[in-house]
This record gives C-alpha cells, structure tokens and sequence, in this order.
C-alpha cells in the first residue's frame, strides 16, 4: 500500500513538471508567432497570440509585452502604458524579463 502511494505520488509530480514544460514551449512558440505576425503586419493574428498568452501564463511577460509594444508602434502611448502597467501588477519582480515591462512603462511615459 505504501509503495502505491509514493508510486502515484512520483507520477503525479512527473505529470505536473510535464504540463509545466508543456506550457514554457507554449509560451515561446506563442511569442514567436505574435513576433512574425507583427513583422508580416497581421495585426490581429499577432494580438490573438498575445490574449493567448495572458490567458494561459499571465503571471510571464510575454503577452503584456505583445499588446505593450504592439499599442507603442501604433502610437498608443496611454493603452501601451496602461498594459505595461497590469503587467508589472502580474508578473512577479523575480522573472527575467520583469525589467522588460519596466522599459516598455518607461518609453510609454516618456512618450506621452
């Protein structure tokens, strides 16, 4: 009986590091997508990637810095500000590219 139990204990945190995986590549695929869309000008398709990113990892960058530069090309420098800003709320000061949504609040302000 004890052997089950650390047996399933074992699969289940095997399963949850796979999902975790699963959702990191997500987010990179997502990401380079919205940045080839952007590139090709499809404007639509490359907001859909970034909701898509803030729906499944709202608490990563990515998604805020899609709409976030996306708004500031486009010259809305308040909505591009006003994303930048819930993504600093979001996304915890620890991740790597936390001072990228720091820049981008920035630029928005100094362009305002």
């Amino acid at each position: 009986m004890n052997h089950t139990y650390i047996a399933i204990a074992n699969l289940e945190e095997a399963l949850v590091n796979e999902l975790e995986e699963i959702k990191q590549n997500a987010i990179r695929v997502l990401n380079l997508r919205a940045a080839c869309y952007a590139a090709k000008q499809q404007y639509r398709n490359e907001l859909r990637d970034g909701c898509m990113l803030m729906n499944i990892a709202s608490r990563d960058p990515a998604g805020y810095l899609c709409f976030g530069r996306h708004y500031a090309a486009q010259g809305r420098h308040q909505r591009a500000l006003d994303v930048f800003s819930k993504g600093l709320e979001s996304v915890p000061m620890s991740h790597s590219n936390y001072h990228c949504l720091l820049q981008g609040k920035m630029h928005a302000q100094q362009s305002l």
